[in-house]
């Protein structure tokens, strides 16, 4: 661990150089990192559900997939997790599950929204 001055991840021992970056940073930077073990980190935010839906099949993360000359669609990432597992290649419409999840979640904002004026307010500015 060469950017904190340590010599290495088990021990606290500095190291005999200058730290490049202070160790707040570094555990704010691997905390951030380990996030992205629990949440898929959504680099581009182009499509909605990528890395938070799971393929209805193998059960594994899917991500948007917008291929030329074909509609776009979730598919199955279980082709990237390597030897071990499954071959799956699962695709979903893009464009009709996202629709389906936002219906809902309009529905659910609505219900909520009714009960709390400010609230309601908030959601129309958004």
């Amino acid at each position: 661990m060469v950017y904190i001055a340590r010599r290495d991840h088990d021990r606290e021992a500095p190291g005999n150089w200058p730290a490049i970056i202070d160790r707040e940073t570094f555990e704010r930077v691997q905390a951030r990192i380990a996030e992205h073990q629990h949440m898929a980190h959504q680099a581009t935010g182009q499509n909605l559900l990528t890395g938070l839906i799971r393929c209805p099949t193998c059960g594994n993360r899917m991500h948007g997939n917008r291929p030329k000359h074909r509609s776009a669609r979730y598919r199955c990432n279980s082709q990237n997790d390597g030897a071990g597992s499954p071959a799956c290649d699962r695709c979903l419409p893009l464009g009709v599950v996202d629709s389906a999840v936002l219906d809902e979640v309009a529905a659910v904002l609505d219900t909520v929204g009714s009960a709390d004026a400010a609230l309601k307010a908030a959601i129309r500015r958004a």
